[in-house]
């Protein structure tokens, strides 16, 4: 038996959701059994596969891994040297991925960059801020660096403040990058005509975008196939402690068994990127867009058109409370507050395009 623990406030990412996916599946397919955990560690789990997106986080939990006998395999971004942390890992080669990437703004001849809606909390951003800035050779006229802390409102608000002519911004992520091209379609539409916006991972609601936003395909599912290959090879071979894979974006363990159940003690978590109402909002769409069906879709569609359920039950050959029993599960499923929630970010990230 094996045991998944995910970060909280990262579990509810699109990323996340993929890694985990192909963790799972992987495990299926090889009819290795396991479970998932959130406050207490199992005895009789092999090893605990964590996926992480915050640097405070990932370093406390190895740390009550590693004091009850667990090595883990981490998936996660990137993760710095943890001192006083034994694991093996499964993460992003943002080293690479982001050379390739400034690379491919040289040959574009662009030289003046905003590094866009970074996360102070997050690994990821952290990592991709670092290497962006150290593969630096002089090339580039400005590389600014607007963080995030919450608000892309007020994030956006600096960009405009600093009134820098920029020819590229790099965005952290699918969210930010969709935030700041609404903002821009709205208040300056021809300055997003000569501006290059790339960010740094998908989601479904990114395909509405995709004419507007260059974006790299992470291989998110690559994260999870990985673990396991780690796990397998680690049984295998007793005499490796703790390996390491890194999985390169495209552009274009000897755990020992604990001797008894133990309980997390969490540390607080200060990242608030997931508490914005903006992020908050995509989130939904991409939940919808993932989970309805051809007739949940042709349903929310006829609801944006100002049809009635009975008529709309007509259409699609199901009674009203057919109907209004799949609205409510959508409604449930994406997380919406409620109906007119769930059909007023659907209809303003995916009919604008």
């Amino acid at each position: 038996m094996v045991a998944i623990l995910s970060e909280a406030k990262y579990a509810t990412s699109t990323g996340c959701k993929m890694r985990y996916s192909g963790l799972t599946d992987t495990l299926r397919k090889k009819r290795i059994p396991f479970c998932e955990i959130f406050d207490a560690c199992p005895p009789d789990a092999d090893v605990v596969f964590v996926l992480s997106g915050s640097m405070e986080w990932t370093a406390g939990t190895i740390r009550q891994l590693n004091i009850n006998g667990h090595i883990p395999i981490v998936i996660c971004d990137q993760i710095h040297s943890l001192k006083g942390c034994i694991y093996s890992s499964v993460c992003s080669n943002i080293n690479a991925s982001m050379k390739n990437l400034l690379d491919t703004l040289r040959t574009q001849g662009k030289q003046r960059l905003a590094l866009y809606a970074f996360n102070p909390n997050s690994v990821s951003d952290i990592g991709k801020a670092d290497a962006l800035k150290s593969w630096d050779e002089g090339d580039f006229r400005y590389m600014d660096l607007f963080p995030n802390d919450g608000n892309l409102q007020d994030c956006y608000a600096s960009f405009i403040k600093e009134g820098r002519d920029y020819d590229a911004v790099i965005c952290a992520n699918n969210y930010s990058a969709i935030s700041l091209v609404k903002h821009l379609k709205s208040e300056d539409p021809k300055r997003l005509d000569s501006l290059t916006v790339i960010c740094c991972n998908d989601s479904p609601v990114s395909e509405y975008y995709k004419n507007d936003i260059l974006t790299m395909d992470i291989n998110h599912e690559s994260y999870g196939r990985a673990a396991v290959y780690i796990y397998e090879a680690l049984q295998k071979h007793r005499y490796l402690s703790t390996l390491t894979t890194r999985i390169t974006w495209d552009f274009g363990n000897t755990a020992t068994e604990p001797s008894k159940a133990f309980s997390f003690d969490f540390n607080s978590n200060k990242d608030t990127f997931y508490e914005d109402e903006t992020v908050k909002d995509m989130l939904v769409v991409d939940e919808y867009l993932s989970s309805a069906d051809s007739t949940d879709r042709t349903i929310i569609s006829e609801l944006l058109e100002g049809l009635s359920t009975d008529l709309i039950a007509d259409r699609c050959f199901l009674s009203e409370s057919a109907v209004k029993y799949r609205i409510k599960r959508l409604v449930q499923t994406t997380g919406a507050a409620d109906k007119a929630h769930l059909l007023r970010v659907v209809a303003e990230y995916t009919n604008d395009n």
